[in-house]
């Protein structure tokens, strides 16, 4: 019977180092968060990507497109910064996918670009919003892919 016992805590004091052996990996993935309801200004004359630290520089390119059912979630400036990829004014179904955030070597942030060849009878500014931690914002790559 002790022999039992001993070989059961055995097993079981293996199986639970064997758990605990694994190293610890890091992910490469850096979190972001999309938002939506916000427009670029009939203002804004320059069409490129930029990263927004302040609530004042943001308002300069943004407005807000609240609805009877949604509104924009607000932003937090003191710890968050805006990734803005704005592209030109276009009459065609234009989206800005993000793609990754990895964090090797550089912090990377990488979009891809996706035009409907059916016109419209109107212009768009089409534009991706994604708010991150302003520590990543540090020698941030913009990479269309």
């Amino acid at each position: 019977m002790k022999r039992l016992f001993l070989n059961i805590l055995t097993l079981a004091l293996l199986l639970v180092l064997s758990c605990c052996n694994h190293p610890h990996t890091e992910s490469n993935e850096i979190p972001f968060t999309p938002v939506d309801h916000y427009f670029v200004r009939n203002d804004v004359t320059q069409y490129h990507p930029v990263i927004i630290q302040h609530e004042k520089e943001f308002n300069q390119y943004f407005g807000t497109a609240a609805t009877m059912e949604r509104s924009p979630a607000p932003i937090n400036f003191k710890e968050k910064a805006v990734i803005a990829i704005i592209l030109p004014p276009t009459s065609y179904d234009t989206s800005i996918i993000p793609v990754s955030f990895t964090r090797t070597p550089k912090p990377t942030f990488s979009y891809r670009i996706e035009e409907k060849k059916q016109s419209r009878s109107y212009d768009i500014v089409p534009c991706l919003l994604a708010v991150v931690d302003k520590k990543y914002t540090r020698n941030l790559i913009l990479q269309q892919q």
